[in-house]
């Protein structure tokens, strides 16, 4: 439903572009490529093996994918507890918990560098 109103707003153009050429070659060959990969994917769902095999492969990628989230929350969840340890000790002892910080920030980085942490 339109409101009326005073002012006049113009309407959007369309763009249309009737197509130039036609190639029968080409489209020939999308459809002959269309059906072989329907005939391989009737194979596939006949033969075991190949749908097994798929399967494989796919939780070796999720359980990757699994344990680098893990990881990362972990550093997350650090980073947090060290940042939140950090303000409050800067509200009770002052510049000397910045300097700490700094050191325990350059601590972390030097044992993930050396994928000990």
């Amino acid at each position: 439903m339109k409101f009326p109103s005073i002012l006049k707003i113009p309407e959007h153009k369309k763009f249309k572009m009737p197509n130039r050429y036609y190639d029968p070659i080409k489209e020939d060959i999308q459809n002959r490529t269309e059906l072989i990969k329907a005939e391989l994917d009737r194979k596939k769902s006949l033969d075991p093996d190949l749908s097994d095999y798929h399967s494989r492969i796919e939780g070796a990628f999720s359980q990757k994918s699994y344990y680098k989230e893990s990881k990362s929350g972990m550093l997350r969840f650090t980073l947090m507890v060290l940042l939140a340890a950090g303000a409050i000790g800067y509200l009770y002892l002052g510049n000397v918990v910045i300097y700490i910080f700094i050191g325990l920030l350059v601590l972390i980085y030097f044992l993930r560098k050396r994928e000990i942490l």
